[in-house]
């Protein structure tokens, strides 16, 4: 996909009048990586990030499944807005105080049985979110669609749990948060009253963020190929890579 990718994203974006963007992280800012932690964050990508924040007048925020922690390891979460644990947590831009909008303790009777379920599976490991419950199965990737019918299994006996299978994770969460609720929510900020978000995502769960940013009259992009290779739903156009992606975010500063 060639550079033309970026300018015909930069020219719709630019197009809305007003933008808002959310950014995805892994897939989207940085490389997936065999584990969560082994990521490698670009030198540049805080000071774009920065920069594209005060070019859009306050309107960028970060929308990741990573905890609100996790991510402060790698970026500075108080230099925008962040939606994290798709959505279960918030917090806004100049603020380190995290707003938990879910009881991750409502998840305690799945912890004992879903680590029960991964516990023969070689490479397979559990990532404890506090507000989800994550099963990465890159290491074993035979598992994965078998993990999705066994942990839905598992998971239908809790009311208002839900099961989804993304790039080599499986995650269990409470239903009431996603990242087409967090999209929402980051529109009734002020700075963003009138604006048109765009959501920039890689993966399954940013196709609700897409479809919210859609219907309040913005963008889907998607970065790179979906699970198994395929084109998310609710994606209005699409970037090469998260190299691209970078690019885009040059393309809009200048």
């Amino acid at each position: 996909m060639s550079q033309d990718a970026v300018e015909r994203v930069a020219d719709a974006i630019q197009s809305l009048g007003k933008p808002a963007l959310c950014l995805d992280f892994d897939g989207t800012l940085v490389e997936i990586a065999p584990r969560p932690e082994a990521i490698s964050v670009a030198e540049e990508l805080p000071g774009l990030l920065a920069e594209l924040h005060s070019k859009l007048d306050r309107r960028l925020a970060i929308i990741t499944g990573r905890a609100h922690a996790d991510l402060s390891t790698y970026l500075d979460v108080t230099a925008f807005p962040v939606a994290s644990s798709h959505g279960a947590e918030f917090s806004p831009a100049g603020s380190s105080k995290v707003q938990s909008l879910i009881d991750g303790a409502d998840l305690d009777p799945l912890r004992p049985p879903l680590a029960d379920a991964i516990k023969a599976l070689d490479g397979v490991y559990l990532e404890d979110k506090g507000t989800a419950i994550a099963v990465h199965t890159r290491p074993n990737p035979e598992t994965h669609d078998g993990l999705i019918e066994t942990l839905s299994r598992v998971a239908d006996d809790h009311e208002g749990v839900h099961v989804a299978g993304g790039k080599g994770i499986v995650e269990v969460r409470l239903a009431t948060e996603n990242k087409g609720t967090a999209v929402a929510r980051l529109a009734e900020l002020d700075e963003w009253a009138g604006a048109k978000p765009v959501m920039i995502g890689d993966d399954t769960t940013d196709n609700d963020g897409m479809e919210v940013a859609k219907r309040l009259g913005g963008l889907g992009v998607q970065v790179g190929d979906g699970p198994d290779g395929t084109k998310l739903s609710h994606a209005t156009l699409t970037l090469g890579s998260v190299q691209q992606a970078h690019s885009l975010l040059r393309r809009l500063i200048d």
